[in-house]
């Protein structure tokens, strides 16, 4: 990918070496000042273009890709941003003026990253005019904004992408999500490459997975809570350390603690999601959460009707999922009942095991309510009665019955 502000898209088409943008499969280019498209050979493009009212244009923005990224699925683009989904990434690029408000800038970048699945490599990249070596609030803010949404940022700040005669800073970015695979990145600084420009272009390599079978689920780790199990601790391995630890191994007997207390650590419980909890009540939960720090910055009267506005927004779509999930089920169970009339007489599957066995109640029950192991009373009288007296045999039985029946 080459990303560049190049400050006049037509004068750098004149100006600039013919093998500057052609060497690339990917060229973003950003305040391009352009009314109309302006196509390159063997690229194809797609161009979010600037209204001029008065004066000179100012923004824009102009990506060229080669047929190689993949066939175009869907594609839109908005001022000062544009949005390309491919067979194998999704690419967006974007401009952000000096004065743009950081929240307009957030909330641009949620719209376009949720038309993004996880499942696919992503890149945005764009001049987001805020410095990286010197990060300030409004840096930290959308820094963190493409953090919480898997974005990992590429650029080092020693990379300087804006030279003037007031200073130098980083602020032309690049993110990525998915599986890729990061190269070089590389900064053009010779004048015949950017005559006569403030921002220097820059180059970087990527290599994505063409494993179309990727699934999100296998990406993630089982995590492990802080919790040990006793029971699942290696008495033997704990023994072998120790005689490390004497031999003078400190390193191997290290080692050999941290991989026993690894295997003996409990899995941590996975919190699970309601299942009528779907993306719509996702994304108003989302502005309801962001919402509480617009007003934190503002303090206006419109944010805290927005706020609440937006809360009861956020209630009501719950109530209506929820009750349109339990109606789906209800209709789910009346369909299986009209095909199966006798399911509801089916013997429902017990949580609980019953296969422990009334030994181990027994013993469970002793050891809680008879941990001191007396005898009961009722069963020491009996033990004593029962020696002086012989079994009643069953003549004795037989001549009390004919003897009661003459009687």
């Amino acid at each position: 990918m080459f990303l560049w502000n190049v400050e006049g898209l037509k004068s750098i088409l004149n100006l600039a070496p013919d093998n500057l943008l052609e060497t690339h499969d990917v060229n973003m280019l950003t305040e391009t000042f352009t009314t109309e498209p302006a196509e390159i050979p063997e690229y194809c493009s797609i161009h979010a273009l600037v209204t001029q009212e008065t004066g000179r244009p100012s923004g824009g923005v102009s990506c060229y890709y080669k047929p190689i990224i993949g066939r175009i699925l869907n594609s839109h683009t908005q001022e000062n941003m544009i949005f390309l989904e491919t067979t194998r990434l999704y690419i967006a690029g974007m401009y952000c003026r000096p004065q743009e408000d950081p929240a307009d800038i957030t909330a641009k970048l949620l719209g376009t990253i949720s038309q993004m699945r996880h499942d696919k490599p992503a890149l945005i990249a764009g001049d987001l005019d805020y410095r990286l070596d010197q990060p300030n609030l409004k840096t930290k803010e959308v820094l963190k904004c493409l953090e919480e949404e898997g974005f990992i940022l590429i650029n080092e700040a020693k990379m300087k992408t804006y030279f003037a005669p007031n200073g130098c800073s980083t602020i032309d970015l690049v993110f990525y999500r998915g599986k890729i695979s990061l190269g070089k990145e590389t900064g053009k600084w010779k004048s015949g490459t950017a005559p006569l420009r403030k921002h220097f272009p820059i180059t970087t390599e990527f290599r994505f997975n063409e494993d179309r079978g990727y699934n999100r689920k296998e990406e993630k780790k089982t995590t492990n809570s802080r919790k040990i199990d006793p029971q699942n601790l290696s008495t033997e391995m704990m023994e072998t350390a120790e005689n490390l630890i004497k031999d003078g191994n400190i390193n191997e007997a290290v080692e050999i603690f941290i991989n026993t207390i690894k295997d003996a650590t409990m899995p941590a419980h996975i919190k699970q999601g309601k299942m009528w909890f779907d993306h719509d009540c996702f994304q108003k939960c989302k502005r309801v959460l962001e919402l509480p720090h617009d007003m934190k910055t503002s303090q206006t009267p419109e944010h805290m009707k927005e706020y609440s506005k937006a809360r009861k927004e956020y209630k009501n779509i719950i109530k209506e999922k929820k009750n349109e999930y339990l109606e789906r089920e209800g209709r789910k169970e009346a369909e299986e009942a009209k095909a199966n009339p006798f399911i509801a007489l089916k013997q429902k599957k017990t949580k609980l095991l019953n296969t422990i066995p009334m030994e181990k109640w027994e013993e469970h029950f002793e050891n809680i309510l008879n941990k001191t192991g007396r005898i009961p009373p009722l069963t020491r009288a009996l033990n004593k009665s029962s020696k002086g007296y012989t079994r009643i045999s069953e003549e004795e039985v037989t001549k009390s019955i004919t003897t009661l029946k003459k009687t």
